[in-house]
């Protein structure tokens, strides 16, 4: 009795994951359409709850498309939270986030200056939220 509820909860605890990054997933969906559609309040709101919902969203894109709707929309300060997080959350290279296509027309921005000029600070604390650093770094090497 005691192996099949350990079992169960075993389980559930590996299918919860799974089922967040399919909601996530699905969100990033949403908001690609509606980006595609022009309409950027509805992208954005799609991609922050794709985040909300799976702050490791499997590609550090998702982050830098929602921060060029947030800018064109001018929310700057929306903006400025995403190209941080795609460096705290997903650790985006330095060249990428700076040469990144859709957030050209926003890089004399204060924001886009300001997260770059820290993005060093940025990609520490990356490493620090790690849960496991060290296999991190054997997986990297």
């Amino acid at each position: 009795m005691k192996k099949i509820f350990l079992i169960l909860i075993l389980l559930v605890f590996s299918i919860t994951p799974a089922q967040n990054v399919f909601k996530s997933q699905k969100q990033i969906y949403l908001a690609e359409y509606y980006a595609h559609q022009k309409d950027g309040k509805n992208a954005l709101k799609h991609y922050l709850e794709a985040i909300k919902i799976n702050p490791k969203v499997p590609i550090s894109d998702s982050y830098l498309e929602a921060a060029s709707i947030a800018f064109r929309l001018n929310k700057n300060k929306v903006a400025k939270d995403l190209l941080k997080q795609s460096i705290t959350k997903q650790l985006a290279p330095f060249e990428f986030l700076r040469d990144f296509k859709n957030l050209q027309p926003y890089k004399n921005s204060k924001e886009m200056k300001e997260v770059l000029s820290d993005y060093y600070s940025l990609e520490n604390q990356y490493y620090r939220e790690l849960k496991n650093p060290a296999a991190y770094m054997e997986f990297r090497n």
